[in-house]
């Protein structure tokens, strides 16, 4: 007698026990799924935009300043599908003064930077010291039959110290170019080239012409898209 009850507590016991395993928070949902383990990610490789103008939009994150009679209008290119939309500054009457027409402004200040620098370490991972293979990358247009004393000038402009590293860029080609620039390319007013990268608090394009050069010609426009910082490759435009 005793030893069927104690039979059947252990039958109870057990009935109880499996019962408490199918409780819903208990359910194993089914093997753990390893990820795989032969992908290999090109960590070295480094990324920043600092603009492009795909909303067909004036980014607010960037400055245009114009010459009299020139304007800024953000532009679709229908004939090249790697540009889109990109920045336009047009001169609409021919230029009657040197130089200066006007500029695109990239400064670390509208980037919501307090302090007015580019923390390329902390946006993008990349090495400050690496000046020979980080780059500057856009796309320019060009035209055929332009001066050659007409020019885009490329400026790097540092913080503490403060300085203007710079390259100039002749605008005489056909449609657009992809430019890849590393930074220690850019030179200062004593031929001195850039040793880092963690003082740049802006990069300015401006649009260079010389006087009376382009005579019942088309108004010329400096053309822009795709203004991105890389480290350890060339960004890829297409």
């Amino acid at each position: 007698m005793i030893h069927n009850k104690i039979t059947g507590l252990l039958i109870i016991s057990l009935f109880l026990f499996v019962l408490s395993g199918c409780r819903k928070d208990n359910v194993v949902e089914g093997p753990t799924i390893k990820q795989p383990v032969n992908i290999v990610l090109d960590t070295a490789y480094k990324v920043f935009k600092l603009a492009d103008f795909e909303t067909g939009v004036f980014p607010s994150t960037l400055t245009a300043g114009i010459e009299t009679f020139g304007t800024y209008k953000i532009l679709k290119d229908t004939t090249d599908q790697n540009i889109n939309y990109y920045f336009s500054l047009v001169n609409s009457v021919n230029v009657t003064w040197d130089w200066y027409l006007g500029e695109l402004r990239v400064d670390a200040v509208k980037f919501g930077n307090t302090d007015s620098i580019f923390h390329f370490k902390k946006l993008a991972n990349m090495d400050s010291l690496n000046v020979s293979n980080t780059y500057l990358n856009f796309n320019l247009g060009g035209y055929s039959d332009i001066t050659p004393n007409s020019s885009v000038l490329v400026q790097v402009i540092t913080k503490n110290p403060s300085n203007a590293f710079t390259y100039s860029i002749n605008l005489k080609w056909t449609g657009w170019k992809n430019i890849s620039i590393p930074f220690d390319a850019f030179a200062d007013a004593t031929n001195a080239t850039m040793s880092n990268i963690k003082n740049i608090k802006g990069i300015h394009f401006t649009f260079l012409f010389q006087k009376g050069k382009n005579t019942n010609k088309t108004p010329l426009s400096m053309l822009l898209d795709n203004i991105v910082v890389t480290q350890n490759k060339v960004y890829q435009f297409n």
